[in-house]
């Protein structure tokens, strides 16, 4: 039998709140700017748990167990260049990896005690926080800024979101680009009642917007440079466009965190390994993501051009836009209680992992 990691027995409670939140949230989901570090002080946990420290070696061999979603990061090149392997194996650890669709089923699978490292996009964090899941943010995976969009099909007249006004607008409700479409919505004077909102998944909203069922689509990437190579359609409002920061985590069960600090901190380094090879090796990178994702090839090119890989510290100015985005989410009811993403944030092993 593998010698997988243990933690203590949970309530099952905790399940089932976040289950019940993965029906509500169902999300999508650089440089190592040292600046403005806003997760020293208010994200460190306020106990004195174990330094990550790379030297310590676990006194048995474990299966670590990494949850994967379809994303243009360097976790999944890492997955793919075998470089977690190489750094656990310096410690005696194997790496086990399970690929999942949303950020939600990910904190599901933590909150089960079933998975240790995972990576989601900033709205299943706060959900996450709400339903007390024990985790952790230990990296920023990606800023947000240029992948997430509101897109009209090719012969739309609409040139504002101001000229959808009473039509049809497809988004998986709780994603990142609802956040995109709620804050454009806002920043038009306008309210979510102006429009009919078709609360649908990616799979299911693609072959109505290209059929002309629904008048627009707020998504992610790589759905978005499809669309516009493929179709034809045009982006409406960018994430960008709004100023809007909707980062993506890299997350670890708390528990694993304290119990096996120099895991998670070799766990980073191989991510930015893979990140430095990513931004050095962009015509490779594109192959690796056509085989993972069986997409089209010229999609991906765009893609990978247009999204700077990320394994960066949690700053303040994330932090600040992580808590914009709850009390947003809790004024319209999709959380239940505010929360403060400071207290998730943990840049201790990424600082540990950067060093020389």
């Amino acid at each position: 039998m593998k010698n997988t990691i243990k933690y203590r027995t949970k309530s099952k409670v905790l399940v089932t709140a976040l289950t019940v939140a993965v029906a509500v949230l169902l999300g999508a989901c650089g440089a190592n700017d040292t600046a403005n570090n806003g997760a020293n002080g208010a994200g460190k946990t306020k106990d004195a748990s174990p330094s990550p420290q790379t030297e310590q070696t676990p006194s048995k061999a474990i299966t670590v167990k990494i949850g994967t979603v379809p994303a243009l990061s360097p976790q999944n090149v890492a997955k793919d260049k075998g470089f977690v392997e190489e750094e656990f194996a310096k410690l005696g650890a194997k790496a086990e990896w399970t690929a999942f669709q949303t950020g939600p089923e990910i904190f599901e699978a933590i909150a089960g005690n079933h998975l240790d490292f995972g990576q989601t996009g900033n709205i299943p964090v706060l959900s996450a926080q709400v339903n007390k899941v024990p985790f952790k943010q230990i990296s920023v995976s990606g800023d947000g800024k240029t992948n997430n969009n509101i897109i009209v099909p090719k012969g739309s007249e609409a040139k504002s979101i101001s000229d959808l006004k009473g039509k049809k607008i497809a988004v998986a409700k709780g994603s990142v680009p609802y956040n995109v479409l709620v804050r454009a919505i806002e920043v038009a004077g306008l309210k979510i009642t102006d429009f009919t909102i078709v609360q649908v998944l990616p799979a299911e909203a693609r072959p109505a917007f290209e059929a002309g069922q629904v008048d627009a689509w707020a998504i992610w990437e790589p759905f978005v440079s499809t669309q516009v190579i493929k179709n034809g359609a045009r982006v409406l409002v960018s994430g960008e466009d709004l100023g809007l920061i909707n980062p993506n985590f890299n997350v670890v069960h708390s528990e694993f965190a304290e119990e096996h600090p120099e895991l998670v901190t070799a766990y980073l380094k191989a991510l930015e390994r893979a990140r430095i090879w990513q931004e050095e090796n962009q015509e490779e990178t594109v192959q690796i993501y056509v085989k993972q994702m069986k997409l089209d090839e010229e999609v991906l090119k765009a893609v990978v051009a247009k999204i700077k890989p990320l394994n960066s510290l949690i700053t303040d100015e994330i932090i600040e836009a992580q808590r914009n985005t709850a009390a947003k989410l809790h004024e319209l009811g999709v959380l239940k209680e505010l929360v403060d993403p400071a207290q998730a944030a943990d840049n201790r092993y990424l600082e540990e992992a950067l060093k020389k």
